[in-house]
């Protein structure tokens, strides 16, 4: 289902670690009807290289991307399904939308459409996670929208947060929830750009980027304590 309908999963029990990646601005914008209010190719393709990227670079190894179906329709048909991952996507109408994506002949082989949230992750478990699994899993990478990182957050295995912090304001219909004034949450530090390119696996700016008249940072955080 939708991101509008997916089922609260705060008590799935599992054992996959859950990374939210997202763009967002001062205000904690992250979409205007139903696409980016900005164009920053070079933060486009940090979230490329860094979804795409397999721990040690291990062999048969894919990342996972569990995204909405308000995030699936607005990406370009020449990425839809993003290359070089396994995608998950969160529908109301599992059945239409997986029909739709079989007439539009787009590649099936790792494209899974599910009814929730808890669904797509013990689909990635007996799937991927198996060890007679052809493609093994790699990092779980979660893509909103608002409704879906509002459920991850509930979650003790969502440890990680990649924001790229828009430092401007623009017109949004669709934010991130506000994880660090709100205790429901959980409890999360900031970590420094050592630790934020050792993760990703590549240098990482120190400070503010400037793109098309845009300043925007990276940065990491992750939960401490659990709840």
């Amino acid at each position: 289902m939708s991101e509008t309908a997916a089922k609260d999963s705060s008590n799935t029990s599992n054992s996959l670690e859950l990374t939210m990646i997202t763009a967002a601005e001062r205000s904690n914008g992250i979409g205007h009807e139903g696409d980016l209010p900005w164009r920053l190719k070079q933060e486009l393709k940090y979230f490329t290289r860094v979804t795409r990227r397999v721990p040690h670079e291990a062999s048969n190894t894919m990342n996972a991307v569990i995204m909405g179906r308000k995030s699936w329709d607005p990406l370009p048909d020449e990425v839809r399904p993003l290359p070089g991952r396994i995608n998950v996507i969160l529908s109301r109408s599992p059945k239409s939308l997986w029909s739709q994506i079989q007439k539009e002949g787009r590649d099936t082989e790792t494209t899974h459409v599910v009814g929730s949230l808890e669904e797509g992750i013990e689909l990635l478990h007996r799937i991927y996670a198996a060890p007679t699994s052809d493609v093994k899993l790699g990092r779980v990478f979660v893509l909103g929208g608002t409704e879906i990182f509002t459920l991850v957050l509930r979650l003790q295995s969502t440890v990680r947060l990649l924001l790229t912090r828009i430092h401007a304001d623009f017109e949004c219909d669709t934010f991130f929830p506000d994880f660090l004034a709100d205790m429901r949450y959980g409890g999360w530090k900031r970590q420094d750009q050592d630790r934020l390119g050792s993760w990703v696996g590549e240098d990482v700016a120190s400070g503010r980027v400037t793109e098309n008249g845009v300043e925007y940072e990276f940065m990491m955080y992750e939960r401490r304590g659990g709840f």
